[in-house]
């Protein structure tokens, strides 16, 4: 299985076409550039794609996006999320993942650690683990406010689906 991860350049290494080195955020010029299975994919947001991922975050600990799989599990004290993907992306999940991550990037947040379930074939089934390994670990240990709050946003996430 691919690993799943932007690769990003300084400034310095401008791939052909792209403007003052490619993206530029509040805090430095950075290129984008993606490794997508062979071919070199060059993905810049926009000042739109950036505040859909903006407002859609704002105040949520758990962002389950169906059309790639994945649950991230959002930290924002820590400007950092945790990527729990369903197994066997497709090419096409792969690339929206990489932009919602070069998106969440741009805002200052970075992964912290990923998850390949691989029991897990849709981001429904990703929620139904997620909630049984947060259990699990109720079972033996308080759970700390993040984690409570995680727990709270999967159980009513899968209530609302009636799972």
């Amino acid at each position: 299985m691919p690993v799943i991860r932007n690769r990003f350049y300084d400034s310095g290494r401008k791939p052909p076409g792209l403007k003052n080195g490619g993206l530029e955020n509040s805090a430095n010029n950075i290129v984008i550039r993606n490794d997508f299975h062979g071919f070199l994919m060059t993905y810049i947001p926009t000042e739109s794609d950036v505040e859909s991922t903006r407002n859609i975050i704002n105040g949520q600990v758990v962002w389950a996006i169906p059309t790639i799989g994945c649950v991230l599990l959002i930290m924002h004290d820590l400007k950092g999320y945790h990527t729990w993907m369903k197994s066997n992306p497709t090419d096409i999940e792969t690339e929206n993942y990489e932009k919602v991550e070069t998106n969440l990037l741009v805002l200052g947040y970075r992964e912290l650690s990923a998850q390949i379930i691989g029991e897990a074939t849709n981001v429904n089934d990703v929620l139904i683990i997620l909630r049984t390994v947060v259990k699990n670990v109720k079972q033996g240990n308080e759970l700390d406010d993040f984690w409570s709050s995680v727990d709270d946003s999967v159980s009513r996430m899968l209530d609302g689906l009636g799972l």
